[in-house]
């Protein structure tokens, strides 16, 4: 079985060339203009519009691409690894469930990049003033009802490149009641060095996010938050403590120099929504090298499917997950091999209504060598009862 094919478009706002320093190349002076694009009229929209988020002085990725003297010496290096499907890190495949969030280049956008690449890079009209976008340093959906910030500051010294720490965020009265939550944001202190957090209950949380049922937010950067649907909320009992654990990586401009962060974590709050509290399904498996395996679990009652993380421990683990109606009809959810860097809750793009005695249903293949061992799979599946 191959590995399946990773989908070529690219996400708006994601790292994409977060792996590419390794592999940037000087352009040619001399090289022929054969492009039908130009960076000022075709290709510096795209980038402001779909990786400006991430891809600008200051941002997580490693370079911005917001001036043309900043992108071009890119261009190589952008057309192989888009090319390639080595990124952008959105993990799921296209066709297989519909899913939110998944903002890839069109064909026409993709198409545009790498013609310019492969063209000759030209500039464009060089009279044309272009706007230089700046860091967006704000709450992506507005102030929230209670900003909780790590309690000090913390510093990732110049000797080291990254580290994850985690951080109980002190709440002083906003949790003396009990709160339903329906949107949980993380506001970086230093955006350029936080490449992913993850928000859990005190006591509850584990290194394996895929499989904890309370797991309140899983971050990366320029992706936007998602709401719960009306009428369906997180529940946090009073007094809940809350963990905020994030990994720290430094890029190559940050090398030999101790950078501090003191991120702050943002809760929206929704009214009691009665029995419609999200809540998780968990299923576990493990997968030997070079052979799938499928593991499964019934429904005991009619719920509404919301959302889905999955861990796999390891890279090269493919990963698909259906559900099985019990009339027998097959409602695919995703087909994903995610990286254990990259985890992220993929939201559905409508709740999937499933009836009680349906089957979600996961099958993984592992692709690494046998010296990787097996892998233990982990999916959740976020959802709310429906009667």
């Amino acid at each position: 079985m191959k590995r399946r094919k990773k989908t070529r478009k690219l996400i708006a706002c994601a790292t994409v060339l977060a792996g590419l320093i390794l592999g940037a190349t000087r352009g040619d002076a001399h090289k022929p203009i054969t492009s039908k694009y130009t960076y000022a009229e075709d290709v510096f929209p795209i980038f402001r519009d779909r990786c400006g988020a991430c891809h600008v002085a200051g941002g997580a990725a490693p370079m911005s691409l917001l001036t043309y003297q900043d992108a071009v010496p890119w261009a190589v290096a952008i057309r192989d690894e888009l090319m390639a499907a080595h990124m952008p890190p959105w993990d799921a495949e296209d066709g297989f469930g519909q899913l939110k969030n998944a903002h890839t280049l069109s064909a026409s956008e993709l198409d545009a990049i790498l013609v310019w690449a492969n063209g000759g890079t030209p500039q464009g009209d060089r009279t044309k003033k272009l706007p230089a976008p700046a860091l967006e340093h704000t709450w992506a959906l507005g102030p929230p009802d209670v900003a909780l910030q790590m309690p000090s500051a913390f510093t990732l010294p110049a000797d080291k490149l990254e580290d994850t720490r985690e951080f109980v965020l002190p709440t002083g009265t906003a949790l003396d009641s009990e709160r339903w939550i329906r949107a949980i944001d993380l506001l970086p202190g230093t955006p350029a060095i936080v490449r992913n957090a993850a928000v859990t209950i005190r006591g509850q949380t584990g290194v394996r996010l895929g499989s904890d049922p309370k797991v309140l937010m899983l971050w990366t950067p320029g992706e936007r938050p998602v709401p719960t649907p009306a009428g369906a909320a997180f529940h946090l009992p009073a007094h809940a403590e809350l963990v905020l654990r994030i990994r720290y990586k430094k890029t190559w401009q940050y090398e030999g120099t101790a950078v501090a962060d003191r991120s702050q974590v943002g809760l929206y709050f929704a009214g009691r929504p009665g029995d419609r509290e999200v809540r998780t399904l968990a299923l576990t498996g493990t997968a030997p090298p070079g052979r799938p395996v499928t593991f499964s679990r019934a429904l005991d009652g009619n719920i509404e499917a919301l959302a889905l993380r999955a861990d796999t421990g390891q890279p090269d683990v493919t990963l698909q997950v259906e559900a099985v109606r019990p009339n027998g009809s097959h409602i695919p959810m995703i087909r994903l091999t995610p990286r254990p860097d990259w985890q992220r809750r993929y939201w559905f793009d409508r709740p999937l209504s499933l009836p009680r005695g349906s089957r979600i249903v996961v099958t993984a293949r592992q692709s690494g060598p046998a010296s990787a061992g097996p892998a233990s799979i982990h999916v959740a599946v976020d959802f709310v009862s429906r009667y």
